[in-house]
């Protein structure tokens, strides 16, 4: 299975957010939406990104690792934007 740059922009969204209805709401996207997208990548990736802790999210060890090619994969978007 491929990993899709929307799905890695959504989880960054949602990672710093702290949770997946404040990252849907930064994206405007419904939060289904959103979970679906997370559960693609995840499917993706093979393992759990995070964990649920109360009200948000709390990124496994998998998430973390994740993380900089996300904020990478955003940078160079904002380039080409520019």
């Amino acid at each position: 299975m491929r990993i899709h740059a929307e799905e890695l922009l959504t989880f960054l969204a949602v990672a710093e957010a702290g949770g997946v209805g404040a990252g849907a709401q930064i994206l405007r996207r419904s939060q289904p939406a959103v979970s679906e997208r997370l559960r693609a990548l995840q499917a993706a990736v093979g393992e759990p990104l995070y964990q649920r802790a109360g009200r948000g999210i709390r990124l496994t060890a998998a998430g973390e690792s994740l993380l900089p090619y996300a904020r990478r994969l955003r940078e160079g978007l904002g380039e080409v934007e520019n």
